[in-house]
């Protein structure tokens, strides 16, 4: 605490006696014998909405409801101070640490963290020399006023003002924090302007130490000063829509918009036991909620019913291959007749059958097609048919090969119809894939196969308007059966959201997607990365967000189990998540 004393000769309208001035932006003074006043500064230092990421519309109405909350009952001073910084002498100082950013990366082409600095300094160069924007110091602050005749109570006061404004602030993006260790002198020029103008240039240097990549302000920055733009994700991308968790840094709720997201796919990665099920349950339980969205959810564990039971969730099990069955005579018939024989025999081929084994291939097709020709066959006797003309296949071994593979698909295919069922079940239905699981990995990739080709028949026929998914079809990590039916989850991200499906994958590292790497993420719109303390991980993952080094150093070491970084596209700025799981 320092004390200063006016001089009795002051000309100023206020008739201050003793004034005490705190480190923590506190001032104490007297404006009359018998009343004593206490102001409290506060400082900006983040603003989490950033106006360049708003609609017109959007900033009027952020702006609206900025000013009517901070209408609390008593007065509030804003203030901002600029300080311009030659523009010469900084791009002078930014071209040599370019210059200096791009000898360490020719010398070290593998400085990642040299790499992201330059890419920042040269963005931040061009955008001075580009738009001839001038660079400033800027510094923007709160005053909060509180009097009484005794000293305690006005104490008690500002500080309750205070931390009302402070909670007010941080509802609204803007993030404070009381000033520690200014100078008394800076702080009385600040608060009582015109007593002490020589001090003027002491405010300046004593409470303007912000950063390089903070001093440029755009003439939109300086219109809404205070309100400092940082680096965020887009507003309308994070504010409604299915809500996801806290925002770790401003405490803010984060929410993923599917309407304005670019596609309606979901991606979670992250290592094992780290929680990825879980994640993806709560996504699909707060997606149905939001848009009544209807819950596929492909089970090879027969795990997701107890999950979802646990949370309260009404479920309807499809047990494929047990009272449910495939339902392929039924999926063909909904095929044109020329493309039947084609169409099966894909399906089968590529889960069954090595590339290699053209002729087993060749004779499935011939089989099919001459079965298939026959029009009217019984449902009931489907298989019959179709084993009749295998029997005719001159190839022992070819002729036991097919007639394996149609015994197993006939036993398979008892049952209620997949397609039928499908067609009227719970918003929420999980489809166990466990006792298929028993027979081998070739048939489980067939089922998940004759699934997805139900699907995208049965809700892929119309271009929907609207980019919520009427359908959402949960993978997990089951994908990985798919094997070489890829092509097949491809294609449901590529055109997913024209016709209001929607895919919701996961996996343990980009590793596990393989050559296919690059087009599964990029068609997710909705990213979820959980954490891991390696490092590795986060660079690769940087290729898909934007990380800094310092960025990916810190949430190696701050984001733990519950944590998760937020991708939402078309926006590649992350957003560090404490997820939210109470459903």
């Amino acid at each position: 605490m320092k004390f200063i004393k006016f001089m009795k000769n002051s000309s100023d309208t206020l008739k201050l006696g003793d004034v005490k001035i705190f480190d923590n932006g506190l001032v104490m003074f007297r404006k009359s014998d018998d009343e004593v006043c206490y102001k409290k500064i506060i400082k900006v230092v983040n603003v989490v909405t950033s106006i360049n990421d708003l609609s017109d519309q959007e900033v009027l109405k952020y702006l609206r409801t900025y000013f009517n909350s901070l209408n609390l009952g008593f007065p509030i001073e804003v203030r901002t101070i600029f300080k311009p910084i030659d523009k010469e002498k900084l791009l002078s100082e930014v071209n040599k640490k370019i210059q200096n950013l791009l000898v360490s990366i020719e010398v070290n082409p593998a400085n990642i963290k040299a790499k992201t600095d330059l890419d920042r300094l040269t963005r931040f160069r061009d955008r001075i020399c580009r738009y001839g924007i001038q660079p400033y110091d800027v510094l923007a602050y709160y005053v909060v006023e509180a009097c009484s005749d005794k000293e305690e109570e006005a104490l008690k006061l500002v500080n309750s003002r205070t931390s009302l404004l402070m909670k007010t602030l941080e509802s609204l993006g803007i993030l404070t924090s009381e000033l520690k260790g200014v100078e008394g002198k800076a702080l009385l020029q600040i608060f009582f302007r015109g007593y002490l103008s020589r001090f003027y240039d002491l405010v300046l240097s004593k409470l303007l130490r912000f950063k390089l990549m903070s001093r440029v302000a755009s003439p939109l920055t300086v219109v809404f000063n205070p309100y400092l733009i940082n680096s965020r994700t887009k507003f309308d991308l994070r504010s409604s829509g299915v809500y996801l968790g806290v925002n770790i840094v401003t405490s803010e709720n984060v929410f993923w918009n599917v309407e304005k997201c670019l596609n309606p796919h979901i991606l979670v990665i992250g290592p094992s036991g780290i929680g990825k099920t879980e994640t993806l349950i709560t996504i699909l339980v707060r997606t149905h909620m939001t848009y009544s969205t209807k819950v596929f959810v492909v089970d090879v564990k027969n795990e997701y019913r107890d999950r979802l039971l646990r949370r309260g969730v009404k479920v309807d099990v499809i047990n494929l291959g047990v009272d449910v069955g495939l339902g392929i005579n039924q999926l063909i018939n909904l095929i044109p007749k020329t493309f039947r024989a084609s169409y099966l025999t894909e399906i089968i081929s590529d889960s069954i059958f090595t590339k290699d084994e053209k002729d087993i291939v060749a004779t499935l097709y011939k089989v099919l097609n001459e079965a298939l020709e026959f029009s009217d066959i019984n449902p009931n006797n489907f298989w019959g048919v179709i084993k009749d003309f295998t029997g005719m296949v001159d190839d022992d071994y070819i002729q036991y090969r097919l007639m394996r593979v149609f015994n197993i698909l006939e036993s398979l295919d008892r049952g209620v119809p997949l397609i039928n069922i499908l067609r009227s079940v719970d918003p929420i239905t999980p489809v166990n894939l466990s006792q298929i699981t028993l027979l081998g990995i070739d048939y489980l990739n067939l089922a998940m196969s004759v699934l997805f080709n139900t699907i995208q028949i049965l809700y892929m026929d119309v271009v929907r308007e609207s980019h919520v998914p009427k359908i959402q079809v949960v993978v997990d990590e089951a994908w990985q059966f798919l094997l070489g039916r890829k092509e097949l989850i491809l294609k449901l991200l590529k055109l997913g959201r024209g016709y209001g499906v929607s895919l919701a994958l996961a996996t343990q590292s980009l590793h596990d997607l393989g050559e296919l790497c690059r087009e599964y993420i990029e068609n997710s719109g909705l990213l979820v990365v959980l954490p891991s303390s390696d490092t590795v991980y986060w660079k690769e993952l940087s290729k898909f967000m934007k990380l800094s080094y310092d960025e990916i150093r810190d949430y190696t070491l701050m984001l733990s189990k519950g944590d998760a970084l937020i991708r939402i596209l078309p926006d590649p700025r992350p957003i560090p998540t404490r997820l939210d799981h109470e459903v």
